[in-house]
């Protein structure tokens, strides 16, 4: 268990077919499907913590791609179909915040929208970049990540999203201020995330954010 102030992060890995290596490997397949490649750091000590806070949002959505009965390759590539467009998935073994949306039934899309838990944010993604056919951007895992690139992490701690429970539950999600700005178009109307957002906030003694 991390403690960050009153704050606990502690995800519990039964029930999903996890190993220590997924989060490892799904970043590495993000970072090859972009063709970047790391720059060789050493992280200082007191950076320690936030390389942690941010592994652990790569450990949780590792997690959720095996809740999906995703493999981890499949990240690596746009050619990829959801499961809820192919029909390879049993929605009643999913989490509540896990069942599909009618776009995700409806509109062709790739797996890696379908691993956030916020049903709001997934549509809004699906709604933008296939729906609206924006192009398809890579980044926005690093930014999840809270990466500016794959070998620049904000120790910040002012962009990205940060993981504080288990991580089907929208509940365990905060959002940064940098992020909302970044992506608003992601968040926006996702009333759930805002509050969980505003709710860890207030923990800290941090002003509320508002999204779009």
């Amino acid at each position: 268990m991390l403690h960050v102030s009153s704050i606990n992060v502690e995800l519990d890995d039964q029930g999903a077919s996890m190993t220590d290596s997924d989060p490892v490997t799904f970043e590495e397949n993000i970072i090859h499907a972009i063709d970047i490649r790391y720059h060789t750091f050493i992280p200082s000590p007191e950076d320690q913590l936030l390389n942690l806070m941010y592994y652990n949002v790569f450990r949780g959505l590792a997690k959720n791609i095996r809740a999906l009965n995703l493999e981890m390759h499949l990240m690596a590539s746009w050619a990829s179909d959801s499961p809820f467009i192919s029909g390879n998935i049993d929605t009643s073994t999913l989490a509540p915040d896990f069942q599909p949306t009618f776009l995700q039934r409806t509109v062709a899309h790739h797996p890696c929208f379908d691993i956030f838990p916020d049903s709001v944010v997934r549509d809004n993604a699906i709604e933008y970049w296939y729906v609206e056919k924006h192009p398809l951007e890579g980044r926005l895992c690093m930014a999840i990540a809270g990466r500016h690139t794959w070998h620049e992490i904000d120790l910040a701690l002012k962009h990205g999203c940060v993981l504080w429970g288990e991580p089907d539950v929208t509940e365990s999600w905060e959002v940064t201020q940098g992020f909302a700005d970044d992506w608003p178009f992601l968040v926006k109307g996702a009333v759930r995330l805002e509050a969980a957002t505003n709710r860890y906030r207030a923990l800290r003694g941090e002003p509320p954010i508002f999204f779009a």
